[in-house]
């Protein structure tokens, strides 16, 4: 899944409130209805970019979270437009970027999620904001059905595109990998999934 984002604040190059962020995000399908729902059955991962903390400073953020249990990280970005890409290959999950300017993929992370199933929801998510959801942090019925007490949000997302391809490469990682007797076989899923243009679908 690629796709071409910038976010912006309503009055400056980035949102002035924590953790207001836009990009692609992947999830196991749930049968779990608005009824039904009950914590600690959420799977998922993003790759988004904008603030996260200290507000009004680029940040890429990647979040993995397995039965609603979630570690993160914040990574420096830049202000503009971006293109983000998560690639999947079996349990492995290559995240790579694009900055507008720059001629090639380069590869900022890689998760393992062996438990994530073949069919997967894709999508955009996008969340502003965080400081005024932390008072009442964690009521998620509120948040669900009642929505932030206050409005401080402070951030644009445009979502250029959102393109679908099914990658043709072998299952062996390309990251901090060190196999001289496979040196081939890496270079070659390397150009595959960095390609614009890859064959299936």
């Amino acid at each position: 899944m690629t796709t071409r984002v910038q976010v912006e604040g309503t009055t400056a190059d980035l949102p002035t409130r924590a953790f207001s962020l836009a990009g692609p995000f992947v999830r196991a399908p749930s049968p779990i209805s608005n009824g039904r729902w009950a914590p600690g059955q959420e799977n998922w991962l993003f790759f988004s970019v904008g603030t996260a903390a200290p507000a009004g400073e680029p940040h890429y953020e990647i979040k993995t979270t397995t039965d609603s249990l979630s570690s993160l990280q914040i990574l420096p970005a830049q202000t503009g437009w971006v293109e983000l890409r998560v690639a999947r290959n079996g349990e492995l999950f290559t995240l790579l970027h694009k900055p507008e300017g720059a001629e090639d993929w380069e590869v900022v992370e890689q998760l393992i999620r062996p438990d994530l199933p073949y069919v997967l929801n894709v999508g955009v998510t996008a969340y502003a904001d965080w400081p005024t959801l932390l008072a009442g942090y964690p009521d998620f019925n509120a948040y669900n059905t009642q929505g932030a007490p206050e409005n401080n949000a402070d951030m644009i997302a445009r979502i250029d595109y959102i393109d679908l391809r099914r990658p043709s490469v072998g299952r062996l990682p390309i990251f901090n990998i060190d196999a001289p007797d496979l040196n081939e076989a890496i270079t070659t899923r390397r150009a595959e999934l960095f390609a614009d243009v890859t064959e299936g679908m």
